[in-house]
């Protein structure tokens, strides 16, 4: 009896704790699942290819930023009113680049573009999805078109697009997998806590070939440009296949994510619609020379569906590429200079198209 009551005792401490710990995290508001970079109410699972996206009418700070989505589901305001013949719509996919992660919304370069005296007659919808890659660009434009009926599209392309890269679908996966113990707070940290090392490294783990290719399958196209096999074969001698899987440069030596790239190029909007292909290099002078490779594979599956390619790799080298990251350690996310250089570079680009020559009116 003494050790049934001890043990009662003991089981009813530790519930008391359990339920003291409960009520501190919920005092504190402190939800692991809902923290400035892992902001996973203002995203929900959707099926592939988009796989997930972004709440209509939420707000909240994520992502390290303050961010508030439309009634349509993407970062910006609303859309200006009816369809002009007059006024030219833009699609931009992208990911947390264009996304504006660490950014406020007036200076993302979407942002931007819209505010440009000389491109009064554009408006530009920031389609981007943190963590988003070719694959889910297709499912993301397919999904709005309709709704806001672009004219053309500009993918602002960003070296991981080639691969998995996405910390918020693997917070959407932990969180379904904990069913009625999300409602917990402490539920979520102690999940959180145990798997924590697990989202920063799954992804870039299912980028291995045989990881990837499973992942990818009936998604990989064959290779038949002469440019691509040699800019391939170059990357090799360069020895990125000895990079570490989290080099994202290293994919371009891969015929299974090279034809990965291939696959979705084909499926991104319709076959008429024009297309700009921006390239953003990544934010480091030593990668440089793989990146000319890399961004060469890029450019010849742009050309192979008539796709206008925009190299932002000289503006931005000529500002100083690790002077416009964010963050000393990251040479993925521009700061909000880089975000000024790039509007600039695709507003000289986009400014000399005329309405008349919209997809969309063509269709009508």
């Amino acid at each position: 009896r003494v050790m049934l009551r001890k043990a009662a005792l003991a089981s009813a401490a530790f519930i008391l704790a359990l339920g003291a710990a409960e009520l501190l995290l919920r005092a504190i508001s402190f939800r692991p699942f809902a923290g400035p970079e892992r902001q996973v109410t203002l995203i929900r699972p959707r099926p592939p290819p988009l796989e997930y996206d972004l709440v209509p009418g939420a707000s909240g700070h994520a992502w390290g930023a303050q961010v508030s989505i439309n009634s349509l589901g993407f970062r910006g305001g609303e859309p200006r009113g009816e369809r002009r013949p007059d006024i030219l719509r833009v699609a931009v996919l992208g990911d947390s680049i264009t996304f504006g992660n660490g950014l406020s919304e007036e200076q993302t370069f979407v942002n931007k573009l819209n505010e440009m005296p000389e491109l009064k007659r554009f408006e530009f919808f920031n389609l981007a999805v943190g963590g988003y890659s070719v694959r889910n660009y297709a499912g993301r434009y397919d999904d709005l078109a309709e709704k806001i009926r672009p004219d053309l599209i500009v993918i602002a392309f960003c070296v991981n697009d080639a691969g998995l890269a996405s910390i918020n679908h693997g917070m959407l996966l932990l969180q379904d997998s904990m069913g009625a113990f999300y409602k917990s707070y402490l539920a979520q940290l102690l999940v959180f806590a145990a798997k924590r090392a697990g989202l920063t490294t799954v992804g870039w783990i299912s980028n291995a070939d045989k990881s990837f290719a499973r992942y990818a399958a009936g998604e990989i196209e064959p290779l038949f440009d002469p440019r691509i096999s040699r800019a391939m074969d170059e990357l090799r001698n360069m020895g990125a296949e000895r990079l570490s899987e989290e080099e994202p440069l290293r994919w371009y030596a891969s015929p299974i994510h090279v034809g990965f790239l291939r696959h979705w190029f084909a499926r991104i909007g319709p076959e008429k619609m024009p297309v700009l292909v921006a390239a953003i290099p990544p934010l480091d002078e030593n990668k440089q020379q793989l990146w000319a490779l890399a961004n060469g594979i890029i450019s010849a599956l742009a050309a192979e569906r008539s796709f206008q390619l925009l190299d932002l790799t000289p503006a931005l080298s000529g500002a100083g590429l690790s002077r416009l990251r964010q963050r000393p350690i990251d040479d993925i996310h521009l700061s909000a200079d880089g975000h000024a250089l790039i509007a600039n570079e695709l507003a000289s680009a986009l400014s000399r198209r005329a309405p008349t020559t919209s997809a969309s009116r063509r269709r009508e």
